[in-house]
């Protein structure tokens, strides 16, 4: 299973910023840490690199969320291969 460390950098707006935490924190695959200065520490489990890269969107796709920035990521028990093609 594919886990990624990940800092989402939120809106300044307060009201904003909190919409963001409530969204990501309904997510069962995301694990959320400590609120510091606007930077909130997630960690995300996904099932594939396809959910993963879904999940990426989703999140910066949210209002209030300024930027997402990597820290980590462990594929080590992925299986697939780049070039298989999923339904």
């Amino acid at each position: 299973m594919p886990i990624l460390g990940a800092v989402v950098m939120l809106s300044r707006e307060p009201d904003k910023a909190q919409r963001v935490v409530e969204a990501l924190s309904a997510d069962p695959r995301i694990t959320l840490g400590d609120l510091f200065s606007g930077v909130l520490p997630i960690a995300l489990e996904v099932s594939n690199k396809q959910d993963e890269r879904e999940l990426w969107q989703w999140i910066l796709d949210t209002p209030g969320v300024s930027d997402l920035g990597l820290v980590f990521s462990d594929f080590s028990d992925v299986t697939e291969r780049k070039d298989e093609v999923h339904p």
